[in-house]
């Protein structure tokens, strides 16, 4: 399934619709993949969804603050 605006169908929302149809006829999703780029805050809007986190923010991920960081001259 491509998902081409991830602001109005998040991957979580999609990913939980799909689990759905799929119980309705017997079967179970095992796993997901990601083919090509994806930003990084459609992820993290999934894993703040899955992980529950209270008050996630995404400066949290040290990854995201160092790109952040070796971006500024």
């Amino acid at each position: 399934m491509n998902i081409v605006d991830y602001e109005k169908n998040a991957l979580y929302r999609v990913l939980e619709l799909i689990k759905c149809e799929a119980k309705r006829w017997g079967v179970s999703v095992a796993e997901t993949e990601v083919y090509g780029m994806v930003p990084a805050e459609a992820l993290l809007q999934s894993t703040s969804y899955y992980m529950q986190i209270s008050h996630f923010d995404p400066n949290q991920v040290i990854e995201l603050r160092l790109l952040d960081l070796l971006g500024r001259d």
